[in-house]
């Protein structure tokens, strides 16, 4: 079974490798066709559109978790008061998180 199994695999990289060489060798002379350039009926790759967290930062009630970089609503955000700056927290684990990375404890 095992020589079975790799001589169809073998089989296998000799019909692309031959493929791939009869399709070059159908090719128009001087026909070359660059990776950049897009070809007649590829699509193309789609825009770019924002993120959700961009799509979110414009919001009012949107407030931004500085720990996980994540936007989150405000009245569902953990507010803590630190160094006469409010921060938002998504939840307990980032709030202790930014405690740590302050050298403050938990309080």
């Amino acid at each position: 079974m095992g020589r079975f199994l790799g001589i169809l695999v073998f089989l296998g990289v000799i019909y692309f490798i031959v493929k791939i060489a009869v399709r070059a060798a159908l090719r128009p002379a001087g026909q070359r066709i660059e990776p950049s350039e897009p070809t007649q009926g590829t699509a193309q790759p789609p825009t770019p559109s924002k993120s959700y967290a961009e799509s979110k930062a414009g919001r009012s009630d949107m407030v931004y978790d500085e720990m996980c970089k994540s936007y989150i609503s405000e009245e569902n955000a953990m507010k803590l008061e630190h160094g006469g700056k409010t921060h938002y927290f998504c939840g307990g684990a980032c709030r202790q998180m930014f405690l740590n990375s302050q050298g403050s404890g938990p309080y």
